[in-house]
């Protein structure tokens, strides 16, 4: 089923990592379905204990990739701080309002860290949800080196918010190690208003 459903892109909107569940247990359930059944077929059992095997391997090699991080030198998705960088901003004075987010994990990571908040992100620029009430105004992103404001956001909080930037907003940035790679530091740079800006608030 999910092979057909991969060649007739009925499940191509499905995100990769949502796709590992789903061919790692499908398959253990079929078989825990057939054990049930008086349906008997030697070969059937050892393709199970191979995809047992290999889902094994697969699980043991994601785990070795999050705590082997220092090992290789590399920052991996899977060990992002992205927790730590938004108690920092949290710290510099954010609670609640409006978050914009730039592209990349970091819009998803801050709503699980703010749920009182609205995001707004480059990844759906068309989805803008509607505003809780008076808060403050965050804009946030990960990609350049924090000298102003991506383009890309400023077109975003000018026709989502009607909010102009001047260039003069004092642009901060919280660093965070990653966990497992302490030499790997995650920096997410950001412009904050305590008072609301206009719609983003």
């Amino acid at each position: 089923m999910l092979v057909a459903g991969a060649l007739m892109t009925a499940v191509a909107f499905l995100k990769f990592r949502w796709m590992i569940p789903a061919f790692f247990l499908f398959p253990l359930y079929a078989f825990w379905r057939l054990e049930r059944t008086e349906y008997e077929d030697r070969k059937l059992r050892w393709f199970a204990v191979i995809l047992l095997v290999a889902e094994v391997a697969v699980i043991g090699g994601i785990l070795l990739q999050v705590y082997s991080g220092s090992l290789f030198d590399r920052p991996y998705k899977l060990n992002e701080p992205y927790d730590v960088a938004a108690a920092e901003i949290a710290t510099a004075g954010f609670a609640k309002g409006t978050i914009v987010a730039g592209p990349g994990p970091v819009a998803g990571n801050f709503r699980l860290s703010f749920p009182d908040s609205r995001v707004i992100s480059l990844e759906s620029p068309y989805y803008i949800p509607p505003a809780a009430g008076n808060g403050q105004c965050l804009i946030v992103w990960e990609r350049g080196d924090g000298a102003a404001v991506p383009g890309d956001l400023r077109a975003l909080m000018a026709s989502a918010l009607e909010v102009t930037l001047t260039g003069e907003e004092p642009i901060r940035v919280a660093e965070a190690r990653y966990r497992f790679a302490e030499n790997q530091i995650r920096r997410v740079y950001f412009v904050l208003s305590v008072s609301g800006l206009a719609n983003c608030r």
